[in-house]
């Protein structure tokens, strides 16, 4: 599933990362600090006051790894139309999914993968990653729905330098699929097409 991502190319779609910051606030309970004073203060970015030029919000940060997801036409410099490089963040897959650590044993854990992860039909937020123990990665996800954008300008350089795993060609075209898959998707529940007893008999899987 993985190359060895060592040489000095540039970052592609697929590019595992360790130890990279997260940033995430909260608009509608943001802690504020205005030119104007010193002290932080709780406001309601949607509230329509208009903030002070200058205004700064404090942002928690989590370190975590991640997986570039952005197209490879769309992460190189000269490309201004996009200035952001789109990074998924990793989750080991027993922190976000309970039900893969229910099932008994190796061979009912890959027969939910396949079911649940592995197979495109499903509709999923998250793209499986293998254990690489190497690099100390375990049983993971990339969280499709927990996307952070970082600054080609400032943030490619430092990227670059936490990339410990590429993807295989096999394997990134899967990760394209599923990308295609998870934004691509009608707005709609796949259940709103069955009977009431097919809803039943999905239910009772």
């Amino acid at each position: 599933m993985y190359e060895c991502a060592l040489d000095d190319r540039g970052l592609f779609q697929g590019d595992v990362l360790c130890d990279i910051y997260f940033t995430y606030y909260i608009r509608s309970k943001a802690d504020v600090c205005r030119p104007s004073g010193d002290e932080l203060q709780n406001v309601d970015l949607f509230a329509g006051q208009t903030q002070e030029k200058g205004t700064t919000a404090r942002a928690v940060l989590v370190q975590g790894w991640g997986m570039v997801i952005s197209q490879d036409c769309e992460i190189p410099d000269h490309r201004r139309s996009q200035p952001n490089i789109l990074v998924a963040r990793l989750w080991r897959i027993e922190s976000v999914i309970a039900e893969y650590e229910k099932q008994k044993g190796e061979t009912q854990r890959v027969k939910w993968l396949r079911k649940n992860l592995l197979n495109l039909g499903p509709y999923t937020d998250f793209f499986y990653l293998q254990a690489r123990e190497g690099v100390g990665l375990p049983v993971s996800v990339a969280d499709l729905g927990d996307v952070h954008a970082f600054s080609k300008k400032s943030d490619a350089a430092g990227l670059l330098t936490k990339r410990v795993l590429s993807l295989t060609p096999d394997a990134k075209k899967y990760l394209q699929a599923r990308l295609a898959h998870f934004f691509g998707r009608l707005a709609v529940d796949e259940t709103h097409f069955l009977t009431p007893a097919e809803n039943a008999a999905i239910q009772n899987e």
